[in-house]
């Protein structure tokens, strides 16, 4: 809780959502070893997408959990400010990826901080 701000959270559509940089946060504090690993990563450069699915692995102690998770990116999502490259996409779809696995190991640990810090009244 003392690593996290508010900064590291974003509202989308009424939901608070955990960035990127949260997440990293998340991860480097605790007293935990992890590896993140690709598992497939496709490109389709006639269509314009990247999907990445990895794997998020988390050990501390004797205790190893696992989450998968998939990231996709369209090139229709860049524009003049964020320019259109392959490794923006694949680099997008990778982050997306990761977020997800680790928001499904560390739902809990998110979930404590929105409630009593985005949401505190």
């Amino acid at each position: 809780v003392n690593v996290l701000s508010k900064r590291d959270f974003v509202n989308i559509n009424g939901t608070w959502e955990a960035k990127r940089d949260g997440l990293m946060k998340i991860l480097s504090s605790l007293p935990i070893s992890y590896s993140w690993e690709i598992k497939e990563k496709q490109i389709d450069h006639n269509l314009g997408y990247a999907e990445v699915v990895g794997v998020l692995t988390v050990i501390s102690g004797n205790i190893k959990r696992r989450s998968d998770g998939m990231g996709i990116c369209s090139k229709m999502e860049f524009n003049e400010k964020v320019k259109f490259t392959l490794h923006n996409m694949n680099a997008r779809a990778e982050t997306r990826a990761l977020k997800r696995a680790i928001e499904t190991l560390f739902g809990s640990v998110i979930n404590y901080f929105v409630l009593n810090y985005m949401e505190a009244r």
